[in-house]
């Protein structure tokens, strides 16, 4: 999965190279890389952009599932994300 600097976010298979789809988060104000990672055991996708809002996909129906509002102005071009595992009732 990498970002294609344009509409969005582009995942190809790890075997063969093959494009899959692409995640569209529309038109950029400006063309530079934006920070993507896998989520929840990899059935989510977590993307930022330069509009201010963050992405959240489904990873393989490539829909929009949740849209956070960053920022009026400015990106949101730098993600990180943390596993969380939850243990009969412990947190680590």
């Amino acid at each position: 999965m990498v970002d294609n600097v344009g509409s969005g976010f582009d995942i190809y298979k790890v075997d063969s190279g093959n494009f899959v789809r692409t995640l569209s988060t529309g038109d950029p104000l400006k063309t530079y890389p934006k920070g993507v990672a896998f989520v929840d055991h990899s059935h989510a996708i977590v993307g930022g952009s330069d509009h201010g809002r963050v992405y959240i996909f489904d990873r393989k129906t490539g829909k929009v599932l949740h849209t956070l509002k960053h920022a009026k102005k400015g990106g949101a071009e730098t993600i990180a994300v943390r596993l969380f595992y939850e243990s009969i009732g412990r947190r680590d």
